[in-house]
């Protein structure tokens, strides 16, 4: 009898733990991707997009487009695992539709995404923009702030600030606020040296934009993130914390030149997020790398080498981290 009762008493405490772990929420899972020129098939004449035309330089055809989106879901299925991604910041978007396209045609009704993405000053008209899901995160506001010399003769791509508030399961809104900053610092063509001045503006940026969020609220929660061009620092964004140093030192990378790993999508964050944080993780599994027979070793499977149609992924890996919030 005793022994039967001990029986029953322990099966309720596992269905109890059960129970508890059941309804704990999944973390806020964010991803930062940049997913390599995702170009629409169509002409903009405003921006320098012929190159990504079906008669232009890489023949960029709507069966390509297609390929393409589906790849970048596959990447955000096999990321969230069994709960979607709550964020997906991408750089090196062309427009809206791109992402709303990604959402309706390729992931569909089991992620239930809205996307964010303001047109830019970038020659080229490539962006960065996301994907949030509605079912977790209500937008409260969202603006593009400006990267660029003082006398306005040199412009970069935009910052995108987005503010987001957590749904819990009660359908109420959580009282903090999340502050994503989204960016693309100029990249080092031409050499690091000489493209350096470029992105010390964009850190400068950077730094004023979370520097008024402190002022207003010491203790906001601010994440950044996005391709930064250059290897993690500690003192990029002062007020922030760089989280990707750990990997940087161990050798790990999300994009190879010349034989070469630097991790240059990373994330910063805020004194009051960092508690709320788990560890950064690069995302790298098999199919989204291949051989590199110049350097050995592996490289990021891309869908363009140079002019030639590679039909990879993109040139970079995705980075994501967990928010316990």
């Amino acid at each position: 009898m005793k022994s039967t009762l001990r029986t029953i008493l322990a099966v309720i405490c596992i269905l109890w733990g059960i129970r508890g772990k059941a309804q704990q929420p999944a973390p806020i899972r964010i991803v930062a991707y940049n997913v390599e020129n995702l170009f629409d098939t169509k002409n903009d004449s405003l921006r320098n997009d012929d190159e990504f035309l079906p008669d232009g330089t890489y023949h960029w055809t709507y069966g390509r487009y297609l390929t393409k989106l589906s790849h970048i879901a596959q990447v955000i299925a096999a990321i969230g695992e069994w709960t979607p991604p709550a964020i997906i910041g991408m750089v090196e978007v062309e427009t809206d539709s791109c992402l709303i396209q990604l959402q309706k045609w390729h992931l569909g009704k089991n992620y239930p995404y809205k996307s964010v993405l303001i047109e830019g000053p970038d020659n080229r008209g490539i962006d960065p923009g996301l994907l949030y899901d509605t079912t977790r995160l209500q937008l409260i506001d969202f603006q593009s702030i400006s990267v660029g010399d003082s006398n306005g003769e040199w412009q970069s791509r935009d910052i995108l600030h987005c503010s987001f508030a957590k749904i819990d399961a009660a359908d109420t809104l959580a009282s903090e606020i999340l502050h994503l900053l989204l960016c693309h610092f100029p990249s080092q063509r031409g050499g690091a040296a000489q493209s350096a001045d470029k992105r010390e503006i964009a850190q400068q940026v950077l730094y004023r934009t979370a520097d008024a969020i402190l002022q207003t609220d010491s203790s906001a929660l601010i994440l950044a993130m996005g391709d930064f061009n250059s290897e993690p620092q500690d003192n990029l964004v002062p007020l922030l914390h760089n989280l990707m140093i750990p990997l940087a030192k161990a050798d790990r990378g999300t994009y190879k030149f010349h034989g070469i790993w630097s991790c240059l999508d990373q994330f910063y964050a805020s004194d009051a997020l960092l508690p709320l944080l788990s560890e950064p993780h690069i995302f790298a599994p098999d199919w989204l790398l291949e051989e590199d027979p110049k350097y050995v070793g592996s490289k990021p499977f891309r869908t363009y080498m140079g002019p030639r149609y590679n039909g990879g992924y993109s040139d970079h890996l995705p980075i994501f981290i967990d928010l316990n919030w």
